[in-house]
C-alpha cells in the first residue's frame, strides 16, 4: 500500500506541475495576443465613431436625386481611423488573419469619403481578403459582407458621380451600370437570405443593412435615369429598395419610420430608418 501510495503521490505532483507549465504557456501566449487584440478591437471602435460622425458623407440623405458620398478638402474624415490602421500595420503587419479586416476597413474610407481612386487601388486586396473574414461561428460577418460587394459599391457610386459633372463632354450616368450595382448587390443578400441564421439579427447588424440601403439609393436613381421614358415605374424601383432595406429593420423600427418614436432606436440607424420610410411613401400610389 505504501509503494502504492507513494507512486499515486508521484503521479499527483507530476501532473501538478504539467498543468502549472501548461497554465503558464496558455498565459503567456494570451499576453503576447492581447495587445494586438486590443489594437484591432480599438480601430473598429474608432471606424464606427468615425462612421456616425461622418455619416451624411456615406449614406446621403433621403432624397430623390442623393449625392455619392464625399468629402470637401476642409474635412479630415475617417482619419483617426487611417492612422490607427497604418499605425497596426508598422507593428504588426498586413499579413495576418486580422490585418484582413483592415484592408476591407481602408477601402471602405475611401469609398465613403468618395476617394474612389483610391477605393479602386484597394479593390483587389479587399477582395482578397475575404477568405480570412470568416467568423468561427461561420456567421457572416459585416467585413465580410462589404467585401463581397466591395467592387459593386464602387460601380454604382462611382457612376453616379458622374450625373454632377458639368464639365463640357460630360455624359451623366449610365443607368444600366448603376442598375448592374444594385441587382449584384441584391443577388447577394437574396443569397444570404435563404440562411439568415447566418446573418446578425437586425438590431445589431452592421453590414446587411448598409448594403440594403445602398441597393435602394442605386435603385432610386435607377427609376431618376430612366423616369423620361418609364415615368410610372417609380413604384417598382421605391418599392424594390424599401423591401430591401425592411428586411434588416426590426418592428419598432418599422415603426419608428412611420412616425413613432425613435426613443429606443439606436442613433446609428436612424438614417436606414429614414429611408425606409422616403421609399415606403414615394412607391405609395396618391
Amino acid at each position: 500500500m505504501r509503494r502504492l501510495s507513494r507512486a499515486w503521490r508521484i503521479n499527483r505532483a507530476q501532473a501538478i506541475i504539467f498543468i502549472a507549465v501548461l497554465s503558464v504557456a496558455a498565459f503567456n501566449g494570451c499576453a503576447r495576443l492581447t495587445p494586438k487584440t486590443t489594437a484591432l478591437k480599438k480601430i473598429h471602435e474608432s471606424y464606427r465613431t468615425d462612421f456616425q460622425q461622418f455619416l451624411q458623407l456615406s449614406v446621403p440623405a433621403p432624397e430623390r436625386e442623393p449625392k455619392a458620398p464625399q468629402s470637401t478638402p476642409d474635412q479630415t474624415a475617417f482619419a483617426n481611423t487611417l492612422r490607427e490602421i497604418r499605425d497596426y500595420r508598422v507593428k504588426y503587419g498586413e499579413n495576418s488573419k486580422e490585418a484582413a479586416h483592415l484592408k476591407v476597413l481602408e477601402g471602405m474610407i475611401y469609398l465613403q469619403s468618395g476617394q474612389f481612386g483610391m477605393a479602386k487601388l484597394v479593390a483587389p486586396d479587399v477582395s482578397n481578403a475575404q477568405s480570412s473574414l470568416k467568423s468561427g461561428t461561420g456567421a457572416y460577418t459585416r467585413d465580410q459582407l462589404l467585401a463581397m460587394s466591395f467592387r459593386d459599391l464602387i460601380e454604382g457610386w462611382e457612376e453616379i458621380q458622374k450625373q454632377f459633372d458639368t464639365r463640357a463632354g460630360a455624359t451623366g450616368a449610365n443607368v444600366e451600370v448603376v442598375q448592374r450595382a444594385a441587382d449584384n448587390i441584391k443577388e447577394k443578400l437574396d443569397n444570404l437570405d435563404k440562411d439568415r441564421s447566418k446573418l446578425a439579427r437586425p438590431e445589431v447588424d452592421e453590414g446587411a443593412i448598409y448594403l440594403a440601403t445602398t441597393a435602394a439609393i442605386f435603385y432610386v436613381w435607377v427609376y431618376q435615369l430612366r423616369s423620361l421614358q418609364e415615368p410610372d415605374s417609380k413604384a417598382q424601383w421605391f418599392g424594390k429598395g424599401q423591401e430591401l432595406i425592411g428586411r434588416y429593420l426590426t418592428e419598432t423600427e418599422k415603426k419608428a419610420a412611420e412616425g413613432a418614436s425613435t426613443t429606443n432606436v439606436p442613433a446609428g440607424r436612424l438614417r436606414y430608418i429614414n429611408w425606409y420610410g422616403f421609399l415606403t411613401r414615394e412607391a405609395s400610389p396618391r
